[in-house]
């Protein structure tokens, strides 16, 4: 070392020319090419001459360098006293000394005595290279505030070398720390919103080792001012990286290092722990594998740390989990603030809060979860699951999932369906009832099969409480399809087949029947179909309608029982009414005995929910509703009346032709106790004339209803329809004039109808009446009517005695008719011709002569012709 040093000494003299920076520049780059190249072989030869050597090198020239007015200069020196320190294991600990309060000078203020960034970085890791070295075991107070300020750098790498300076000036100078805690703590803080994910994630490594060097005398105070606020920000990190460094260098760092301490420390600590769980909830839920994996691992190691017995619920059991004994001893203060961030206004926050309480309620297995704290949840939960965000709205329902599945099931359902009976304040808007309804199918998909069952009939009886049935809420039927789906999946056959499961599957069936009250085109239709074809295969029926015929009474019960939406009060009770009459058998003189009475205050409206459930039950049944049409007959009465509404008029006719039109002869023969008063009550009073569109669409529906019965397969018996025919011709004489051409062809036919099944029964009055209209159709305007009443003049010429037909009535329809018989249309010309020939029971002679002359003025005799041919014949 002696001739190295006598070698270079016009170079230890460059570095100490004030004048010329470029011999100190040329003698810096010499001696670093020499050590950098021979240095670990003169340290290991001549240890003793290399401490001179440095000693010298740093007292007479480096330090000064350090502050050169030359960047180079200065960059150089930094350069060669870090390869010492780094190189060296002798003693650095007077270097400290001399070196500290020049980095004090040039790092202490902003805006910083260092200019250049590079040569900043190069103090700072001089610095850390030196509280590396095992021989400095002391460090002046004054670096702790310098490192404070340093964290405030701009440049990124000065800011991360900072950090892992802290890190290790808690392990050498914990009370330096404690006494510049606060300052240390707001620059870390503020460096983990920094853009670079690497610089982040050291200040949070930083932040752990501060806090748990020395907790400063305000340590409660900088946790819940500055410290929990980073932490949740840095836990929403996009960086998996960050994050997990939060799990492990922040909160796993305080979690388990601080309470490992004794006395004061840990107690400031443990109240915290609430705080801890949560953030390492977050990390358990946060889909990263290495995150979670470290979240886990953290749980693990605080679980396994000494706790107060008393406080985690006594002493270590059969099955028990040190982990889950945590959560629940901490569960009321780790679940209150989920909660609350479960109704943050940013969704990323609300989803990771409802993805740490799914956790959470996992982790407690259900075990010490009040019923207060279930409310608390199931309260939140109805609210996140209608959120605007489907990722929110999806993890709440797993939460409930979760619920459902660990917490006793009579608890939720209690709380639950309390919400959904309208007995507590403000539960009844559409918003709420689809919140409680999505979390009642949720809890249901979680619970076990055998748990349901045992309160299937009480949960069906809640879902067919009236304010729901009766809403016009797309989201609330949305909501009762989904918890009518899990409900029946979760029942399957034990839980809804048999005897002893009727009234449940009766309470479900309401609610589907209602689901099938919407507009075939709505989305839910066929899918509640489906769901229906499910519940007719776990009850073992042979399909839907064999389901509904088994329940049909008592459905229709339901919908007459049920009130109208304005008086709708909480529940269902009284919903199955008592109904023990045998209502589908009867005569026509009883028959209003057996059946209920369905007075005008029950009502319905165009768009109620009855009305649409009524429909529906109809509809889906086919030929159930016509053999069971003596318990339905109130209901027409009540809503044909006219009182009534148009709107409702109209779809209960076109309902009840549905019924008359879907009949067999076992549904005919039931039919026809009911015919009578079915005509007189219903039919006949929407028969009469009224000015304007809608009541001439009642008509028109009510005529195309009355032809259906007429001709179902012999539901009208001759004797009713002989009582009834002088009600129903005067009605449908005045609607032969109607404006509707559909109208009077259906009234065309209905007459053709009465005329043949009572043939010689028609009066004289009636005759004379109905002819001249019965002719004038021959002239309408519209083909079909034209072609109709031909038929209905063939079955008129039999519908009554000879007698009354003869004489000037005679006369003028022959003649009427022999002008159609050179009708353009050669189709009403052989009409015509069959009904002349239908005549001749009547009057022979007048038609030969009036056919004769009329020959005359035909312009193609040939029918003429054969109808003489005909009458000479006979």
């Amino acid at each position: 070392m002696s001739s190295l040093l006598a070698q270079n000494s016009p170079e230890l003299r460059g570095l100490s020319d004030r004048e010329d920076r470029s011999a100190r520049k040329r003698a810096l780059q010499h001696f670093t090419k020499i050590l950098f190249s021979n240095l670990d072989s003169v340290h290991k030869k001549s240890p003793g001459d290399l401490i001179l050597f440095f000693n010298d090198l740093m007292s007479r020239h480096l330090l000064s360098l350090f502050t050169d007015e030359t960047e180079k200069c200065r960059e150089l020196s930094l350069n060669l006293a870090i390869l010492f320190v780094n190189k060296c294991s002798f003693d650095f600990s007077p270097f400290v000394d001399l070196f500290v309060p020049i980095f004090k000078v040039r790092l202490h203020t902003t805006p910083f005595e260092e200019s250049s960034e590079e040569i900043r970085l190069l103090l700072v890791n001089l610095l850390l290279a030196l509280l590396t070295h095992d021989t400095v075991l002391k460090v002046p107070d004054s670096v702790t505030s310098t490192i404070a300020i340093c964290l405030t750098d701009s440049f990124p790498e000065v800011k991360r070398q900072c950090c892992l300076v802290v890190v290790k000036l808690c392990k050498k100078a914990p009370v330096s720390v404690q006494m510049s805690s606060e300052k240390l703590l707001k620059a870390l803080v503020m460096n983990t919103t920094h853009q670079h994910s690497k610089t982040r994630q050291m200040s949070i490594k930083a932040i752990g080792f501060a806090l748990v060097a020395g907790a400063p005398d305000n340590f409660e105070q900088l946790m819940l001012d500055v410290v929990l606020p980073c932490f949740k920000k840095v836990s929403f990190d996009r960086v998996a990286s960050v994050r997990k460094a939060l799990i492990t260098g922040g909160v796993g760092k305080l979690a388990t290092v601080g309470l490992e301490k004794g006395g004061e420390i840990k107690n400031s600590f443990a109240v915290f722990v609430p705080a801890f769980l949560s953030f390492l909830l977050l990390g358990v839920s946060d889909g990263t594998p290495d995150v979670v994996e470290a979240a886990v691992g953290e749980l693990d190691r605080l679980a396994l740390l000494p706790q107060d017995q008393e406080a985690v619920g006594g002493e270590n059991g059969v099955g028990y989990n040190p982990v889950n004994q945590l959560f629940q001893s901490h569960f009321a203060e780790v679940l209150n603030p989920l909660l609350e961030e479960s109704n943050h206004w940013t969704a990323q926050q609300r989803h990771r809060s409802l993805e740490s309480l799914e956790s959470l309620i996992n982790y407690s297995k259900g075990s010490n979860i009040e019923r207060a704290h279930v409310d608390d949840i199931i309260k939140s939960l109805s609210y996140s699951i209608r959120d605007d965000e489907k990722a929110v709205r999806k993890v709440a329902s797993l939460c409930a999932v979760v619920l459902g599945a660990v917490v006793d099931l009579e608890t939720c359902l209690d709380i639950i369906l309390a919400r959904l009976d309208g007995s507590m304040s403000g539960m009844n808007t559409p918003e709420k009832v689809t919140g409680s309804l999505l979390i009642l199918s949720s809890v249901m998909k979680g619970a076990k099969q055998s748990c349901l069952a045992e309160h299937g009939e009480k949960v069906a009886y809640r879902l067919a409480s009236a304010h729901i049935l009766e809403t016009e809420s797309q989201v609330v039927l949305d909501a009762l399809f989904e918890t009518c789906e899990s409900m029946i999946t979760g029942l399957g056959d034990s839980g809804l087949a048999g005897d002893n499961n009727s009234q449940t599957r009766e309470f479900v069936l309401r609610c589907l029947i209602q689901l099938l009250g919407v507009e075939q085109n709505n989305f839910l239709y066929s899918p509640a179909l489906e769901l229906l074809a499910s519940v007719a295969k776990l009850s073992s029926c042979a399909d839907s309608s064999a389901l509904i015929e088994k329940h049909f009474v008592h459905l229709v019960d339901s919908i007459k029982a049920q009130p109208a939406p304005d008086t709708a009060n909480s529940g269902v009770d009284g919903l199955y009414g008592n109904n023990d009459a045998d209502t589908d058998a009867g005569a026509d003189g009883d028959a209003d005995a057996d059946t209920d009475t369905y007075t005008d205050k029950n009502a319905w409206t165009p768009n109620d929910g009855r009305m649409k459930a009524f429909e529906a039950l109809v509809r889906t049944g086919g030929k159930v509703a016509s053999k069971h049409f003596g318990h339905l007959i109130d209901i027409f009465e009540t809503h044909m009346s006219k009182n009534t509404e148009t709107t409702v008029r109209v779809k209960m006719m076109a309902l009840l032709e549905s019924i008359l039109g879907d009949t067999d002869r076992e549904s005919s023969v039931a039919l026809q106790s009911y015919s009578a008063r079915l005509i007189n009550k219903v039919i006949a009073p929407n028969l009469v004339w009224r000015a304007g569109g809608p009541a001439s669409t009642v008509r028109k529906v009510t005529i195309a209803c009355l032809y259906t019965l007429l001709k179902s397969n012999g539901a009208v018996s001759k004797a009713t329809l002989f009582n009834v025919a002088p009600m129903l011709l005067p009605p449908l004489k005045s609607n032969l004039s109607d404006y509707d051409a559909s109208t009077r062809q259906l009234v065309c036919l209905n007459l053709q109808m009465m005329f043949s099944a009572l043939p010689g029964a028609l009066g004289e009055e009636p005759v004379h009446q109905l002819y001249p209209e019965l002719l004038k159709c021959l002239d309408d305007s519209s083909d079909d009517v034209r072609y109709a009443v031909c038929g209905t003049l063939k079955s008129f010429l039999l519908s009554a005695p000879v007698s009354h037909f003869k004489g000037t009535l005679f006369d003028y329809l022959v003649d009427q008719l022999l002008i159609h018989l050179d009708d353009p249309d050669l189709g009403i010309q052989k009409a015509v011709l069959e009904i002349l020939v239908i005549a001749f029971r009547i009057d022979r002679e007048i038609i030969k002569k009036k056919t004769q002359l009329a020959r005359t003025c035909h312009r193609d005799t040939t029918l003429c012709d054969l109808l003489l041919k005909q009458l000479s014949i006979g």
